[in-house]
């Protein structure tokens, strides 16, 4: 499969696609794609890989089930930041929205 893609996200391997990863234009994942992924398909990410999956499914998706605990939604928005899956895009507002309104 051409379109698929490695990411190691502080230990943890996620293997998505292009498509995914580059759902929402504007975030940080979608740049690695154009820069960092064209050629060689795989990437090391230093960060917590622990959320990953959430921001993973959102572009997959537009959704995901949050997760319950105050804790963990607010780290979560801290790498729905970080990766800029954010309100620059449609689907980023979604998240934005999302994570706002489960605090």
């Amino acid at each position: 499969m051409g379109d698929r893609v490695s990411l190691s996200v502080g230990g943890h391997t996620f293997e998505t696609s292009m498509t995914t990863i580059t759902k929402d234009p504007h975030s940080l994942l979608a740049k690695l794609a154009h820069h960092d992924l064209s050629t060689s398909r795989s990437a090391f990410i230093d960060r917590d890989g622990t959320h990953f999956r959430y921001i993973l499914n959102f572009l997959r998706d537009g959704s995901c089930v949050l997760p319950s605990s105050e804790q963990h939604q607010q780290e979560l928005r801290i790498e729905a930041e970080y990766f800029q899956v954010n309100s620059k895009s449609a689907a980023g507002r979604r998240m934005t929205t999302s994570l706002i309104l489960s605090v």
